[in-house]
C-alpha cells in the first residue's frame, strides 16, 4: 500500500524522508521545490522498489498557471 505519487514542494530532508515512507512500490517522487533537501537512495534502502524520482523544473508561479490554462497540466482526483 502507499500513494501513487507525492509532489514536495518544501524539498527539505524531512517532507523527502516523509514521501519516502509513504510512496507505494513504483510510485513517483517530483521534487519540486528547491529547500536543498536531501535523500539518500541505496539498495536495499528506505524506499520502495521501482520508485520514480524527478527533478522538475518550471518556470514562474505565472508559468505555471498559464500552462494549467493552457490544458498542459490536469488535475487529478485523490483516490485511497
Amino acid at each position: 500500500m502507499g500513494v501513487d505519487a507525492v509532489l514536495d514542494f518544501a524539498d527539505n530532508t524531512a517532507t523527502l524522508e516523509l514521501a519516502a515512507a509513504i510512496l507505494r512500490p513504483g510510485g513517483e517522487l517530483a521534487m519540486v521545490g528547491s529547500g536543498g533537501g536531501q535523500l539518500t537512495v541505496h539498495k536495499p534502502g528506505v524506499l520502495p522498489p521501482g520508485f520514480r524520482p524527478s527533478l522538475p523544473f518550471w518556470g514562474t508561479r505565472h508559468e505555471l498557471a498559464e500552462g494549467h490554462r493552457a490544458g498542459a497540466l490536469r488535475s487529478a482526483p485523490c483516490r485511497d
